[in-house]
């Protein structure tokens, strides 16, 4: 009798050894789901999210778009890119805000701003935006627009715009050694390049006391190829931000 006895209570402990092992083992491999996101798509994005096994070392990542810095995630870490171990469901927030007040990549070089000014024979009373962008070696980008059909909208650059009254969306960039890089309209006939990709927004913030406009101006994600009269037949990529005071001029 003390023999089936020993026997089933070796058969017990097997039996929970078994058990313990089997869940100790499903519990390694345990998966679980990392959600990285930005705060504000319009600001940045962000990578690393999926599905893991626990304890398996992963690393996430926050990008900026142009005119935007990343500033920390959710849990107060500013490491950019950052490593992480997989202990459980989790969700990273990455925080942006604001670069500067201007910022310029054409091309994937980054350009700097003398000036930005605006045509004061157009603005003054009818409000149309002739805005000319001044930067070193006498290049020049020029963006035009109207209150009426663009202020504080964004503009898809790949589309031309129904006939209407006021001027459709121009976007020039002009250099004084090559001419013409790249000269876009939103004007309805056939002739004229739009770009391949990208938006614009144009918004009137203010007028200070001075009478001088305060403009926040971005292109993002511009990618163009004009042609013959209007370009020089290569693409071409423009990021652009933009915040504060235009000066007056005469164009």
């Amino acid at each position: 009798m003390q023999k089936i006895l020993n026997t089933n209570r070796m058969k017990k402990l097997f039996l929970l050894a078994m058990a313990a092992t089997a869940i100790l083992f499903t519990s390694c491999q345990k998966e679980f789901t990392v959600t990285v996101m930005s705060d504000d798509a319009d600001m940045g994005i962000t990578s690393g999210s999926g599905t893991y096994f626990k304890g398996t070392e992963i690393e996430i990542a926050a990008q900026p778009l142009s005119g935007y810095k990343f500033l920390k995630w959710n849990d107060e870490n500013t490491n950019n890119p950052r490593r992480i171990t997989v202990t459980k469901n989790e969700t990273f927030t990455a925080v942006f805000d604001q670069a500067s007040n201007a910022s310029l990549v054409i091309d994937g070089v980054v350009k700097t701003i003398d000036s930005v000014k605006l045509d004061k024979s157009d603005f003054t009373g009818r409000d149309r935006y002739d805005i000319r962008i001044f930067l070193p070696d006498f290049e020049t980008i020029q963006i035009m627009a109207d209150l009426e059909n663009h202020e504080g909208r964004i503009i898809d650059l790949t589309k031309k715009e129904a006939a209407h009254r006021g001027w459709c969306w121009v976007v020039k960039y002009s250099t004084a050694n090559k001419g013409i890089i790249f000269d876009t309209y939103g004007s309805p006939e056939d002739n004229y390049p739009v770009f391949s990709s990208g938006t614009m927004y144009i918004e009137l913030i203010t007028i200070n006391g001075s009478g001088k406009p305060k403009f926040e101006i971005r292109i993002h994600n511009g990618r163009v190829k004009a042609e013959e009269v209007y370009g020089d037949g290569e693409y071409h990529t423009i990021e652009l931000y933009y915040k504060g005071v235009l000066g007056f001029g005469e164009y």
